[in-house]
């Protein structure tokens, strides 16, 4: 991997960084899954990625520990090679569709409670708000495990 990237491949990492960050998540820890999303081989050291990245040591280590956890990215060693090199988990992005499909579906829950809240206290409340979160993510609830087993499909090549 080179130590410094095209504009574009930048922009890529950036991008990536930037939709994390949308989500709530650091922007280093986008940028870290951004570049291990695109650069060959597939593995970067640690090192690799302060370089690349420019960013500190700490930084990384605390970044790659968070997606390690989260189960998107994992270690991996070569043969002859005592460092620790770091690459996209082959079921990251089944793990995602796991956790959204979870949000999903507590989501929906939460709106369902709060329809009985609403009606308990007065049967004759207009709840549209929690009605249209409520089906909103009902369909979604239905759906994702549709769009997993799609996913889990096109993965196996079927």
């Amino acid at each position: 991997m080179p130590t410094t990237l095209s504009d574009e491949e930048a922009r890529f990492v950036e991008d990536i960084g930037g939709i994390l960050e949308d989500q709530g998540r650091p922007r280093i820890a986008g940028r870290i899954l951004g570049l291990l999303l695109i650069c060959e081989p597939p593995h970067l050291s640690f090192a690799d990625l302060v370089e690349v990245l420019g960013v500190s040591k700490g930084s990384v280590s605390s970044m790659t520990r968070l997606l390690l956890e989260g189960g998107l990215i994992e270690r991996v060693a070569l043969p002859g090679d005592r460092q620790t090199y770091f690459r996209m988990a082959p079921d990251a992005w089944t793990r995602v569709l796991s956790w959204t499909t979870d949000r999903v579906r507590r989501m929906h829950d939460a709106a369902q409670r709060g329809l009985d809240l609403v009606s308990a206290r007065s049967p004759d409340a207009d709840s549209w708000r929690l009605r249209e979160m409520r089906d909103l993510y009902r369909i979604a609830a239905r759906q994702l495990p549709e769009i997993a087993a799609a996913f889990e499909g096109a993965r196996r090549g079927t």
